[in-house]
This record gives C-alpha cells, structure tokens and sequence, in this order.
C-alpha cells in the first residue's frame, strides 16, 4: 500500500485544545497514522506520515469538517514504509520550541504577520532582485544544520540553533542578530523555512519591532519546491523525518547534493546528516563519502579513538 508523508500547521485560537486533541485521538482509533502532531491554544503544527488513505485523510478530514481549521493547507509527500516511530499527538503550550514561550506574539492574527507569496511570486521577487541589484533581505529562520543542506541565496545565514524543531530539548531566542546592524525597517524582507511556522513566528516578532515589508513563502520550501522545482535553490531539503533530506525530480539512486562541504576536508558533501559514532560527541555533521568511509562514521580523527563508538 502507498505511504506518504504529510506536514501543515495551522495558526487559530483554540479556547479549549485538550477537547479538541481528544476529538482528534477517537479519530485517529485504528488508523495507520504516526509521527508528531502539537496543539495549543494558537493553533496545530504536524509532522507525520502513513498509509495514504489515513494519513491524506486525516487532514482532509481538518479542512473539510472542523470548522477551526478551515482553509488548512497540507503537503503530500509520497514514501517507502513509515517515516517515524509513533504517533505523538498531544498538547504542547509552543507550537514550536522558542525562549519565552509564543503566547506574548498575536500570531492568530493574519495582520500581524508577514504577508504570504506564493511560490511563483517568491521566485520573481528573487528574480528581480537579482536582475536589479537591489535584493531584499532574505533571510533563513531554520537551524545552521538545515541550511547545510540547502537554502536560497541570503545575506547571511541562520545563527545555530536560531529556532529549534520540536524535537529539541532545549530552545534559544530569536536574535536580533539574524538581521544586518541598521537593517531599514522600510527595506522588504523575504523570510523563509521549512514548511513556514517558523515564517510566521518570526515575520510577527519583527513587525513588531518595526519592520513594515515583511514577506513569507507561502507553504514554506517544501511548497515552493511543488511547484516551481529548484529555481534559486541550492542543495537539497532537510526534513524532521526517516528522510532526513529530500530533493525534488531526483532519481532515487542519486546522491543528495549538500549546499555546504564536508564538515571533515571540505570537499563535495553527501547527504543525509550522520551523527559521529563517537557516543559522547554525536555532533550531526555531514561529509562525503570518502570521510565517512576513511574514519569510520567519525566527525573528526581525534573521535576515532575515542573508548565508546
């Protein structure tokens, strides 16, 4: 049977999310359906997979019976078996892992957040910037490892751990920093991540510092890249999933380019990510596939030694 992979989220207040997770467990009862599923009072965010006909039918069945999350967007990704281990569906106070919680940023609020563009209008807002010289300020709201894999052209990139995925123990700020110093509040800002949540929260905390022009891609990567292939990309997806990276139109025998080089002699890297075997580093790197051979699934040669691989 067809397994697919489904990731959307859903910005709405929810005055009573617990009822609402229970409503979502009776329907979930003796379905194929795992990964992880976060609700809160501001809303859904989700990652999972399973047999098409429950996981398609799960967010079909949001957008066209719950009245809460009418309009839901969703994208489907077609794979081999099941992506994750469990089903994770339950209440979380943050959508996403954030220092000082989300509740402070009206996020709910579509007026203030950034403006959503489509896939088709992102690529022509880079286009044009390029043609011009006059680029916007592009900017990647996703974790340092992500952008290893693959990112659009921005003018700087994302500071480690700048937002982490909803896996991580442990959450950062949001740094100023991610913008130039003396950035114009005036000038347009194109903000980009994954499947767009992050989008959204980071686009409501600058306008409310000041910022005016602010734009999101609408569905984030994993949209633009549905409908407009790999126009301004460079390298691959990274995904929160058994995947761990993915690139559109690409032969599955192929080898996933890497946007970044190997973390170990700099030459072309190989994905996915790797954690070093060394059990007391499990630094997530990448490499290519002479390193990886050459010391052993170690990211560097002092790890090779080391008493626990």
């Amino acid at each position: 049977e067809e397994y697919v992979v489904v990731n959307f989220y859903h910005l709405v207040d929810i005055p009573r999310p617990h009822e609402v997770i229970n409503n979502h467990r009776a329907w979930m009862e003796g379905r194929e359906v795992r990964g992880r599923i976060y609700i809160s009072e501001q809303g859904i965010n989700a990652q999972y997979g399973g047999l098409r006909k429950d996981a398609e039918g799960y967010a079909r069945w949001l957008a066209d019976t719950q009245p809460l999350f009418k309009g839901l967007l969703y994208t489907v990704w077609p794979v081999e078996g099941h992506q994750y281990p469990k089903l994770r569906l339950k209440y979380r106070p943050n959508l996403i892992s954030l220092a000082g919680g989300m509740q402070a940023l009206p996020i709910t609020d579509p007026a203030a957040r950034a403006i959503p563009t489509p896939p088709t209008e992102w690529k022509r807002m880079l286009s044009e910037g390029q043609r011009t010289g006059e680029m916007p300020l592009v900017l990647d709201v996703r974790n340092s490892y992500e952008w290893d894999a693959g990112h659009f052209p921005c003018h700087l990139p994302p500071p480690p751990l700048l937002l982490l995925a909803q896996s991580a123990p442990h959450a950062t700020p949001l740094p100023p920093a991610l913008l130039p110093q003396n950035a114009d509040p005036d000038r347009p800002v194109m903000i980009y991540c994954t499947g767009g949540i992050r989008c959204d929260v980071y686009g409501t905390y600058l306008r409310k510092k000041g910022f005016n022009k602010l734009y999101t891609l609408e569905g984030g990567i994993q949209n633009y890249m549905r409908e407009e292939g790999l126009d301004h990309w460079n390298g691959s997806l990274f995904v929160f999933d058994g995947r761990m990276a993915i690139r559109p139109n690409k032969d599955k025998e192929e080898e996933l380019e890497a946007a970044a080089p190997c973390q170990v002699c700099g030459a072309t890297a190989v994905l996915p990510h790797m954690n070093c075997a060394n059990i007391d580093c499990n630094k997530l790197f990448i490499a290519c596939d002479a390193c990886k051979t050459k010391f052993s699934g170690c990211c560097c040669e002092a790890c090779t030694a080391a008493p626990r691989l």
